[in-house]
């Protein structure tokens, strides 16, 4: 079969090498090579493979840039538009088999090459891999166009002529400190920085990530540090533990207690308006877990909830400024 594909596709191709009909015969060759490479590595020595993935990640480079470009193409007319998808990462993931997630990382990959033409250009030479592109991209994304531009090509050059990884760091660091240098310091954080990302990864479990403004982390950390103490000698939880069971009991009372109707209806894009706000200090936290509602509720005590607060960290507020006692300990008031 492979040898049937490659004949096919070699009727396109130019006798020179240097050229094909047209570009799904390209395509065409490079599958009918991919199918004879992969029949051929069970025959092959560890030595001569090695050989091979050097080369391959030449071709791989080459060919994330030729996906680029043309996803490019793809994406400035709008071609979804024709099968009915509101975007190229839609259509990937409906057309191209993609998942959601692999779509969008295709777009941005896409955009970032457009937007670091000498990137492009040498993952379409195979001078560099498609994975120390990205990294370099990442080094500099900061930067201001054309510093970004001439530290990319300084750091071709000497991708070029061998330096090492660590090599190249140093020197992205060295051009990031020299911009910093340049710059006025701030008297406070720009607060049009700050942000907060909350993302979803197996079994609905989350990572977030964020950058906060001064007084958001002085009030996080508040919460945190209060919440997150040791419950005692037998809590053996390290400080993320702590912090993590912090944040979920934190919550948890504010969903109780109403606050979840009031969410909701922010999400729903319903406008509500509160006469009374109330800041919640680590009391306004003990008031609610030991309030009437909490402890009415069915499923409920006054540790919090058994469904949302894990039975390793439900604790009972003892009420006399000595944080949390561990469950079972004995009366808290």
């Amino acid at each position: 079969m492979c040898t049937a594909d490659a004949t096919h596709a070699g009727d396109a191709f130019n006798p020179a090498g240097r050229s094909f009909s047209d570009a799904p015969a390209a395509v065409a060759a490079a599958a009918a090579a991919m199918d004879y490479l992969n029949t051929a590595v069970a025959d092959l020595d560890g030595s001569s493979c090695g050989e091979l993935l050097i080369a391959l990640g030449q071709v791989q480079a080459k060919l994330t840039a030729a996906h680029a470009g043309l996803l490019r193409r793809f994406d400035a007319a709008d071609a979804h538009d024709a099968d009915g998808y509101g975007s190229s990462s839609s259509w990937l993931a409906a057309k191209a088999g993609m998942s959601k997630k692999g779509a969008r990382t295709a777009v941005r990959q896409m955009r970032q090459l457009a937007a670091r033409p000498r990137l492009g250009s040498a993952l379409a030479a195979g001078a560099i891999t498609d994975s120390l592109a990205s990294t370099v991209a990442d080094w500099t994304r900061k930067l201001p166009g054309g510093m970004r531009d001439e530290t990319d090509r300084i750091l071709l050059q000497a991708a070029a002529a061998g330096a090492s990884l660590d090599d190249l760091a140093a020197i992205a660091a060295c051009a990031i400190e020299t911009w910093r240098a340049q710059q006025p310091d701030p008297d406070e954080p720009d607060p049009a920085d700050r942000y907060l990302q909350l993302g979803t990864t197996f079994g609905d479990a989350g990572v977030i990530r964020g950058d906060l403004t001064p007084e958001c982390n002085a009030a996080v950390r508040a919460v945190l540090e209060a919440l997150g103490k040791k419950a005692g000698p037998e809590d053996d939880r390290t400080e993320g533990q702590r912090f993590h069971d912090a944040l979920q009991l934190a919550c948890a009372p504010l969903w109780a207690s109403g606050w979840s109707s009031w969410m909701q209806a922010c999400r729903d894009g319903r406008r509500l308006s509160f006469k009374v706000w109330t800041r919640l200090t680590v009391t306004g936290l003990r008031r609610l877990v030991t309030s009437g509602p909490m402890r009415s509720r069915k499923g409920w005590t006054c540790c919090g909830a058994r469904r949302l607060v894990p039975s390793t960290c439900l604790r009972t507020w003892t009420g006399r400024g000595r944080g949390l006692r561990p469950r079972g300990a004995g009366p808290g008031r």
